[in-house]
């Protein structure tokens, strides 16, 4: 009778472990979702008011940063641009995407007036200064052809595709 009441016990015993477990695990924050690199740009998100005219000109992707602020408009069939408010401009012909992992496409692209890099990462990206969420996380790095080093830019990108 003594060994089955330690059996008992030994057995409630595991069982509250593995339930407490199972809660922790419960309690925490999910991660990014990892989508393939081939559907990364073809994710329909909600596409904010101010960028739907964008979307109808046929611009597949747009992403902006701050601090500096800037923004990139991509066109996969016509071009990359690179913009800010006081007027810098890049604009590239389209390339295509080198698929880095499962949820990352880099594109290069160079002219004469300068050569970008544009990372697009399929993970959350929370704009810091609005608190909106986007569902990439961009890595600009850019140099242009009067710049000494190039320019490292971070920011949150939409897919615009319908």
């Amino acid at each position: 009778m003594r060994n089955l009441l330690l059996i008992l016990l030994f057995t409630m015993a595991i069982s509250c472990e593995q339930k407490q477990k199972s809660d922790q695990q419960a309690e925490e924050p999910a991660t990014d979702t990892i989508v393939p690199a081939d559907t990364t740009i073809k994710m329909n998100i909600n596409i904010p008011e101010r960028w739907k005219q964008k979307a109808a000109a046929g611009i597949d992707f747009i992403a902006t940063g701050n601090e500096p602020f800037w923004s990139i408009e991509m066109d996969e069939e016509k071009f990359i641009r690179y913009t800010t408010p006081d007027g810098v401009e890049l604009t590239t012909p389209p390339v295509k995407a080198v698929n880095i992992d499962a949820a990352t496409k880099l594109y290069k692209a160079e002219t004469e007036m300068g050569k970008l890099e544009l990372q697009i990462m399929n993970k959350v990206c929370i704009n810091d200064m609005s608190g909106d969420s986007s569902a990439y996380t961009v890595h600009l790095t850019l140099k242009l052809k009067n710049d000494e080093k190039p320019r490292v830019l971070h920011g949150c990108g939409t897919s615009l595709k319908q």
